[in-house]
């Protein structure tokens, strides 16, 4: 695998990086609807840097984690600051499901010192609707509960279900 740092993938993600800087800096000073631009800005540059790396052939352990890391900041930064702001309800931590769900599997693949096996398309899935559940919450659409308990599911499901591909090697 390449090992350069300056690649256009990690390009795209640091710019996530700072979109979720200005998200939580709009988000802090009230201004909900730019805030919610970041967001959504940040969340769909998520499939441009994995689409370049591979494109551009340039992926690299760096990006990768990058991108694990950006991802995680993105979604629980999010789910985090819109509690702190008291802009959504506690209900919105399920959001996170997934996310806690594959701990176990994160700390097996530390321990073994391997890289994360994707979810493929069912971790996929999840990210979306874990934005859109996100956004959802922003925008202040009906029926929250729903959509929440939705998201949840999905990513427990997909978090057990990587677990076990984990433990027993199954595809």
């Amino acid at each position: 695998m390449n090992q350069k740092i300056l690649t256009a993938a990690n390009a795209v993600t640091a710019v996530r990086l700072v979109l979720i800087i200005f998200f939580v800096w709009l988000l802090l000073a009230g201004e909900v609807t730019a805030a919610t631009i970041m967001f959504i800005l940040a969340w769909l540059l998520d499939a441009a840097d994995g689409w370049l790396g591979r494109r551009l052939n340039q992926t690299t352990d760096f990006g990768y984690y990058f991108d694990k890391a950006v991802d995680r900041l993105l979604m629980g930064g999010a789910v985090f600051f819109l509690l702190a702001e008291n802009l959504v309800s506690p209900l919105a931590l399920l959001l996170l499901t997934k996310d806690i769900a594959l701990l176990p599997v994160i700390t097996i693949h530390a321990w073994a010192r391997e890289k994360i096996r994707s979810a493929g398309w069912p971790g996929k899935l999840v990210t979306v609707l874990q934005g859109a559940g996100v956004i959802w919450l922003m925008v202040g659409l009906g029926q929250q509960e729903i959509m929440v308990v939705l998201v949840a599911v999905v990513g427990g499901i997909v978090g057990a279900w990587h677990l076990r591909r984990v433990v027993y090697g199954s595809q």
